[in-house]
């Protein structure tokens, strides 16, 4: 029984990182663990990173398992598993807290849980106009999405999968070689094992692929028996209709500042500049005179002071801020 102490002989635990994991967040979720076996478990997680890790994403696992329908709980349920049958009954056996619901991860079904309730379960996430929000998928994935973003994310046949319909993201990618990590999108599919990278979809077929850290390939749907392209730390490229462009080095920082509240502009074009403000200001604002539209702009701002935006272009720029009584701006020739 779950309720009962055990004794330190019958602390085995699997020899699966993954599997051993998800037996020692059983016993502490049933409250069956003495204080020496406690300090057995911390000792287990400080002994590899990874058994850390993998502890953390069982933990996830069970914070997220409300999410599940009741008739996926059934199905696996009804499921043979090599070792013993899986216990489970229904949707509100696992939204119990305490020891009944841990004594069936305790009999087993913790690996289940973790290595088969997100395959095929879809995960959908998504900001609105100005927002940004940090997400942590299952396995440990950190995920910055930024302001106007929309994707699903899924595991498929051991594969880790996000469809990245529009927006801005900043993967941390947790590193796990058994189950690598794609970024799906309509101009082509990023692959990872582990590794800080940014996505953006500025049209569906317009992508570009920054990387921070690690290693990613990129391959265009335009032209998928192409070889991909291999991007490193600080290289980034574009997908496009045309297929992946030529890699270069970028500051991924500065791509990146959003997640800081920021953006830094380079000596672009004003029609860019408002397009990329216009994404996160609450009033829109557009050029009445063409003749802006080329006019180069540097500086870093902030991209939740509009104010602070338009007071500072007259400084630089030969132009004029006006509003409408809606509150929208224009921008004429000075």
């Amino acid at each position: 029984m779950a309720s009962q102490r055990m004794t330190d002989s019958q602390l085995t635990p699997p020899k699966d990182p993954r599997e051993a994991a998800a037996w020692w967040f059983a016993r502490e979720c049933a409250g069956t663990l003495t204080a020496a076996q406690q300090a057995a478990l911390q000792a287990w997680r400080e002994a590899n990173p990874v058994h850390d890790q993998e502890y953390r994403a069982v933990a996830r696992v069970w914070q997220w398992a409300d999410a599940v329908p009741a008739s996926q709980l059934r199905a696996l349920a009804q499921a043979p598993d090599t070792g013993s049958r899986r216990l489970l009954s229904s949707r509100r056996t696992f939204a119990m807290a305490g020891g009944a619901a841990c004594t069936i991860l305790a009999l087993g079904a913790g690996a289940l849980l973790y290595n088969n309730w997100y395959d095929g379960k879809k995960i959908e996430l998504a900001t609105a106009h100005g927002e940004r929000r940090t997400e942590t998928l299952p396995d440990g994935t950190r995920l910055d999405l930024n302001t106007n973003t929309s994707l699903t994310y899924r595991v498929r046949n051991g594969k880790r999968v996000v469809e990245l319909v529009h927006g801005d993201v900043m993967f941390d990618v947790v590193h796990d070689r058994q189950h690598p990590f794609y970024v799906i999108t309509a101009a082509g599919t990023i692959k990872v094992i582990g590794t800080r990278f940014n996505v953006r979809v500025q049209e569906p077929l317009d992508v570009r692929v920054a990387v921070e850290s690690g290693v990613v390939s990129v391959r265009a749907e335009a032209t998928p028996t192409a070889r991909s392209v291999r991007l490193t730390a600080a290289m980034a490229a574009r997908i496009t209709e045309a297929g992946v462009g030529p890699p270069a080095q970028v500051d991924v920082s500065e791509l990146t500042a959003w997640r800081t509240g920021k953006v830094v502009f380079r000596n672009q074009p004003l029609v860019s500049v408002v397009n990329e403000m216009n994404r996160y200001l609450p009033v829109s604002i557009s050029i009445a005179d063409p003749g802006l539209e080329r006019l180069p702009v540097a500086g870093v701002f902030n991209v939740d002071d509009g104010r602070a935006f338009l007071e500072a272009l007259p400084k630089s720029l030969p132009l004029r801020v006006v509003r409408s009584e809606r509150g929208d701006v224009r921008l004429f020739m000075r």
